[in-house]
């Protein structure tokens, strides 16, 4: 598991994954991330604080059959994570595991089985009826973030529907 110290520290995933885990915290990289860094500081990044780790772990190469990203920031750097890995490791066998594509998988399973609909609301249902369309891609952030809002646009996304300041 790759994760910030906070996440490592708590024990949540070793709770989860037993002896199996192995936990790695990367400190910097959900600020990097959010920070805007390019994709060659990112990589850099990853690649040192894992090979660190691995040497001075001890861990062994063949140990290792999964990389679980334990930060929501994470999955925007997976495709780093899997080039990490390659060069590192020298291994394609590596899967990186992004969890927020099984949680979506479960939610959709969730409504289905309770038979749970979405309804829009009446601003939508507006809003769908005078422009044709709805962009339906909606983000909840712990802060505002112009950079995340510019990282959200990169990827293609630039016509966001609402992005919500949220209080955890």
């Amino acid at each position: 598991v790759v994760a910030t110290n906070a996440t490592i520290n708590s024990g949540v995933y070793c709770e989860v994954f037993g002896d199996n885990y192995i936990g790695i915290a990367l400190p910097n990289l959900a600020s990097m991330i959010e920070g805007g860094a390019d994709r060659a500081a990112i990589f850099s990044y990853i690649k040192s604080e894992l090979e660190n780790y691995l040497v001075n772990n001890k861990v062994l190469l063949n140990e290792i059959g999964y990389l679980f990203l334990g930060c929501t920031h994470y999955p925007l750097a997976k495709d780093i994570f899997s080039s990490v890995i390659k060069d590192i490791l020298r291994q394609d066998n590596i899967k990186v595991i992004d969890p927020a594509e099984y949680v979506a998988k479960e939610v959709v399973e969730l409504f289905k089985i309770n038979k749970i609909r979405i309804e829009k609301n009446n601003d939508e249902k507006e809003e769908n009826s005078q422009n044709g369309n709805i962009n339906k891609n909606k983000f909840y952030t712990t802060k505002d973030s112009d950079i995340f809002k510019s990282y959200v646009s990169s990827l293609g996304l630039a016509n966001m529907r609402e992005c919500k300041v949220i209080n955890l």
